[in-house]
C-alpha cells in the first residue's frame, strides 16, 4: 500500500524551570510533528501570500490559542479554533518554530524536521507538564485552595483582606470543583457565587507555612425544576434562548419566563411560568399553527404521482392544500417517462402551480422506503453486474494516478441511498446535529447549510458508524457504508449507465453542486441514471474502505484493504471544483480524526 505520510519526526524538548515567587511553572512539549498529504483543508480553505502562492497550514492539537507561534521570517495567519484544534497559516520553506505563552517556558527555534510546502497541510501534537517549586527562604504567602461542591457549579471565588481591603477575584472553578491561590498572611472573607445556587460568605485566616490551606464550600441550590413540552419537531425557546426540540427538562432561577414552541412557516405559540425554589413546574406549550399555501399541478401524461418534498401526495392533475409557505421541490412521477422535478414557493393563502410536459424514456425504480421517527428516506435497488472501475477513457487528463489502473469488477446486488444521508434522519436517530454545532463554533465563516432535507456534514467515518448502528437498532435492517467500488458502480449508472464523466451528465452543472462553498437541499438537481441524486457534489461521502492502491486483476465484491490510515471519500463537494467531483476521483481521510465541512454519508443495504 502507498506510504502516504512522509514519516513521524518527533520532538521532545526538556525545558529547564526557574523558581518564581508564585511557585508554579508550566512546560509546553511539541510531541509530533507530521505531513499528511491526504488532508485537503490547506487548499479547501486557502490563504495566500503577497506572491499568490498558498500557505501550508499547521493544525495544532490540543487548541493552543493561549500561545503565540512565530516561524523565523516568514509570515504567519491565525486561522482560528475548529474542533479542538488551532489552525495556522504559514508561508512555505518554514522549518523552525517558537512557542511562546504567559506561565509557560517559551520553546525556542525547534526543528520542524521538515521544510514546509506551499498548500499542503501539517499535524503538530502538544502536551503540558506542571511542576511545583517553593522558595526555600522566610515565606510571607500560603497556599489556599478553594473546593466547592457540587464541582460542576461553575462558581467563582473571590476573596478580601480585612486590614487593607483589598479585593482579589480568585476565578472560576475548574471541573473538579477547585480554585487555588497564593495568598499574603492576614485574615480574609471570601464569597463564593454561581448563577444557580445561594452564594456562600465566610471567614479564613492566612498564617501557616507550606502546606496547602484547603476551605471546602458546599452550595444550596437556588433553583426549581422545569419540564417542558410541545410538538414533536417543534423548538422551545425560554426567553428568547432555544433550549430543546419536543421536551426540555433543566434547573432555573426562581422567577417568571416566558416559553415559547417555534417551528419554520408555522406561527408560534407561547405562555409564561412561574419557577419557585425548590419546586416542580410541568407546561405543556400548544403546537405552533401551520401558515399554509396550495400547489395546483397539472401533467401531460396526466395520472403522474406527485411527491412534494419526497412524500407522495397523489395523483395529476391536482389541487394540494395545506402546503407549508416556502420553497418545496415538487417531483412527477409517470411509467415510460423521466421524472420531473420543479421548486415552487408557496405563500400564505395563495396558490403557486406546477404544469409540466413529461419527457419519455427510463424511470428509475422507486426503492424502498424506510422511515425513522416520522423521518422517511428511500433506499434504490442497484442490479448487480460488472463494469470498469478507475481512470477510463471518459475521464480524460483530469484522472489522477490514485485511480489507475482501470480494473474489472463484478458485484452483487444491494440497494444504495436516494439521496446522501440528511439533517433531519441524522437527528431522529443520533437526537442532536453534531455538524451544525461544530459549524455554529466557527466564528469566521458563515453557516453553511443547516436545514432538515440538507446533507449531514461535519462528521468522521467513526461517527457515521455509531449512527449506522443505532439506526439499525431502531429498524432491525442490516444497514452499512458503501464500498467504494459500490459506490463507483451506482454513481456511474450501474447497468443503466450511459458513460458520463460525471454521476447523471457529461454537464456537471445539471447534476450536482459545486464550487458554492455551501451546501444545498438534496435532490435539488438532476438524478443519476439509477435515480440516485447528489453523487456528484454536495457533499463527500464516506466509504467502508480503506484507501489503498488500485491492482489490474480482476474483482468480485472487492472489500479494500484489511487496514490502513484513511478510508475512502467520495463524489466531491460544495467546496470542491469539477475535478473531484467526477466519478472515479478518489479521496480520503484519518477515519477518527477527519471531519469537514462537506463530507458525510450515503448508506448502502
Amino acid at each position: 500500500m502507498k506510504q502516504y505520510a512522509k514519516g513521524l519526526f518527533s520532538l521532545i524538548l526538556l525545558l529547564t524551570f526557574s523558581l518564581t515567587a508564585m511557585g508554579q511553572k508550566q512546560q509546553v512539549r511539541i510531541e509530533s510533528f507530521t505531513h499528511d498529504p491526504m488532508d485537503q483543508a490547506a487548499k479547501e480553505h486557502p490563504q495566500r501570500d503577497g506572491n499568490g502562492d498558498l500557505y501550508a497550514l499547521i493544525k495544532v492539537r490540543p487548541s493552543a490559542k493561549q500561545f503565540r507561534f512565530t516561524f523565523g521570517y516568514m509570515k504567519s495567519i491565525a486561522g482560528g479554533e475548529h474542533d479542538d484544534e488551532t489552525w495556522i497559516y504559514v508561508q512555505r520553506n518554514a522549518r523552525k518554530v517558537t512557542v511562546t505563552g504567559e506561565g509557560y517556558e517559551a520553546i525556542r527555534d525547534a526543528d520542524l524536521g521538515q521544510t514546509l510546502s506551499a498548500g499542503e497541510t501539517y499535524i503538530m501534537q502538544l502536551s503540558f507538564d506542571e511542576v511545583v517549586s517553593i522558595r526555600k527562604h522566610s515565606l510571607s504567602k500560603q497556599m489556599v485552595q478553594f473546593l466547592v461542591e457540587p464541582a460542576n457549579s461553575g462558581a467563582m471565588v473571590s476573596v478580601k483582606n480585612t486590614e487593607t481591603g483589598q479585593q482579589e477575584v480568585l476565578g472560576a472553578v475548574d471541573a473538579t470543583g477547585s480554585v487555588s491561590a497564593n495568598l499574603d498572611f492576614g485574615t480574609y472573607t471570601y464569597q463564593v457565587m454561581s448563577a444557580l445556587y445561594v452564594p456562600s460568605e465566610g471567614i479564613l485566616t492566612v498564617a501557616a507555612s507550606a502546606e496547602t490551606l484547603v476551605e471546602r464550600v458546599r452550595l444550596q441550590s437556588n433553583t426549581g425544576t422545569v419540564v417542558l413540552t410541545t410538538a414533536a419537531g417543534a423548538d422551545l425557546y425560554i426567553d428568547n434562548v432555544k433550549c430543546g426540540t419536543g421536551t426540555w427538562q433543566g434547573e432555573l432561577k426562581p422567577g417568571e419566563y416566558l416559553v415559547e414552541a417555534r417551528r419554520a412557516s408555522h406561527v408560534s405559540t407561547s405562555q409564561r411560568i412561574t419557577v419557585i425554589r425548590g419546586e416542580k413546574t410541568q407546561a405543556t406549550i400548544p403546537s405552533p399553527v401551520p401558515i399554509t399555501g396550495f400547489v395546483s399541478v397539472m401533467t401531460n401524461p396526466a395520472g403522474a404521482k406527485i411527491l412534494i418534498d419526497g412524500q407522495d401526495v397523489g395523483k395529476s392533475p391536482m389541487n394540494v392544500n395545506d402546503v407549508l409557505i416556502g420553497s418545496h421541490q415538487v417531483t412527477l412521477k409517470a411509467e415510460g417517462y423521466k421524472d420531473y422535478t420543479a421548486t415552487v414557493v408557496v405563500k400564505e393563502g395563495e396558490m403557486a402551480s406546477v404544469s409540466a410536459t413529461m419527457e419519455k424514456g427510463f424511470t428509475p425504480s422507486e426503492g424502498r422506503t424506510f422511515t425513522v421517527k416520522g423521518v422517511s428516506f428511500v433506499m434504490v435497488p442497484v442490479e448487480g453486474g460488472t463494469f470498469q472501475m478507475g481512470a477510463t477513457s471518459e475521464q480524460g487528463s483530469d484522472a489522477n494516478s490514485d485511480e489507475k489502473p482501470v480494473h474489472s469488477v463484478t458485484l452483487s446486488s444491494y440497494s444504495i441511498g436516494q439521496t446522501e444521508v440528511t439533517q433531519d434522519l441524522w437527528e431522529a436517530v443520533m437526537g442532536s446535529n453534531v455538524g451544525q454545532q461544530r459549524d455554529k463554533r466557527d466564528k469566521k465563516m458563515p453557516l453553511r447549510g443547516e436545514g432538515a432535507k440538507y446533507p449531514m456534514y461535519y462528521i468522521s467515518w467513526e461517527e457515521c458508524l455509531d449512527f449506522i448502528t443505532k439506526l439499525n437498532t431502531l429498524t432491525g435492517e442490516k444497514f452499512r457504508l458503501p464500498t467504494e467500488a459500490e459506490w463507483e458502480y451506482a454513481a456511474r449508472g450501474g447497468k443503466q449507465s450511459k458513460g458520463y464523466k460525471y454521476s447523471g451528465s457529461n454537464t456537471l452543472d445539471n447534476v450536482a453542486w459545486y464550487g458554492t462553498e455551501v451546501t444545498h437541499k438534496v435532490a435539488t438537481k438532476c438524478p443519476n441514471e439509477l435515480g440516485l441524486y447528489d453523487m456528484s457534489g454536495n457533499v463527500r461521502e464516506w466509504c467502508q474502505d480503506w484507501f489503498d492502491n488500485y491492482s489490474s486483476s480482476s474483482q468480485t465484491n472487492p472489500a479494500g484493504a484489511s487496514s490502513g490510515i484513511h478510508r475512502v471519500l467520495r463524489g466531491g463537494s460544495g467546496y470542491d471544483n469539477a475535478r473531484l467531483c467526477r466519478v472515479s476521483s478518489r479521496g480520503g481521510g484519518v477515519p477518527k480524526n477527519s471531519r469537514y465541512l462537506a463530507w458525510g454519508l450515503r448508506l448502502a443495504l
